[in-house]
C-alpha cells in the first residue's frame, strides 16, 4: 500500500474522516482488500471507479472503524499490538521506540556514598507497556528492575480484577535498568534519541 503512493486521509463535508485507497484494477486491489480487511475487519467501503479509461476500485474505512482499530491495537486501549509484534526483529523495534519516548539515562548522588548510581528509568502510567517491556528486555539478556509494583500474570491480574482492585488514578509504574546492564542495552535495544544516546556513551566511557 505504501509503495502504491495512492492511500490518503481525507476530510469529509460535515467533519467525518476517513482513509482511502484507489488501485488500478488487475493489479493488487484483492492483496490490498485483504490487508485492510485484516487491520479493519470487514467493514470497509468498496467502489469500482475508472479515470481516463481505467478501472479502478476504491476502499475506504471511517473514522469510527479507524478509532475502533486503534482501542484494539495501540496503547489508545491501553492494550500492547502483541498481533504485530511476532518476531524479535518487531519486538526490538517496539523496545526501542518505547525507551526512547518515556526512558532516560540518569546519575545521581547517594548519602554517604562518593560513587554515583547511574541507570536507565522508564516511567508509564500503564503497567501493560512496563510489564511488557520488562520482559522484552529479560529476552534480550538485559537485566530489569520492575518498580511501583511487580509483574503480575495473567491469572494474578485477573484476579485483582475479579477483587475489584482496580490501578489508582496517577499510579506510575517505573522499570529501572542498572549500569552493569548498560553495555548490553546499548548493544541489543540502545538509544536512538541522539541526547541519550550520548549521555549513555559517556556513561559507559567513565565506567571503563
Amino acid at each position: 500500500i505504501r509503495m502504491t503512493g495512492q492511500m490518503g486521509a481525507y476530510a469529509g463535508r460535515r467533519g467525518g474522516m476517513s482513509i482511502m485507497l484507489d488501485v488500478k484494477k488487475g493489479t493488487i486491489e484483492k492483496e490490498v482488500k485483504s490487508a485492510f480487511e485484516s487491520v479493519f475487519h470487514p467493514h470497509i467501503e468498496e467502489t469500482a471507479k475508472r479515470h481516463s479509461n481505467v478501472d479502478s476500485s476504491a476502499l475506504r474505512v471511517s473514522a469510527t472503524e479507524i478509532g475502533q482499530f486503534l482501542n484494539r491495537t495501540t496503547f489508545y486501549g491501553r492494550q500492547i499490538p502483541e498481533r504485530f509484534l511476532r518476531t524479535k526483529a518487531a519486538r526490538r523495534q517496539f523496545a526501542m521506540a518505547l525507551v526512547d519516548a518515556s526512558a532516560f539515562p540518569f546519575q545521581k548522588s547517594r548519602a554517604g556514598r562518593k560513587k554515583q548510581t547511574r541507570g536507565i528509568l522508564l516511567r508509564t502510567s500503564n503497567r501493560e507497556i512496563r510489564d511488557y517491556l520488562a520482559k522484552t528486555l529479560t529476552k534480550f539478556g538485559i537485566e530489569n528492575n520492575p518498580r511501583g509494583g511487580a509483574i503480575l500474570s495473567k491469572e494474578e491480574k485477573w484476579r485483582e480484577f475479579k477483587e475489584g482492585e482496580a490501578p489508582k488514578r496517577g499510579k506510575r509504574f517505573s522499570l529501572y535498568i542498572p549500569e552493569k546492564a548498560f553495555a548490553k542495552f546499548q548493544k541489543e535495544i540502545g538509544f536512538r534519541d541522539k541526547e541519550k544516546e550520548r549521555k549513555l556513551a559517556r556513561f559507559l566511557g567513565q565506567a571503563s
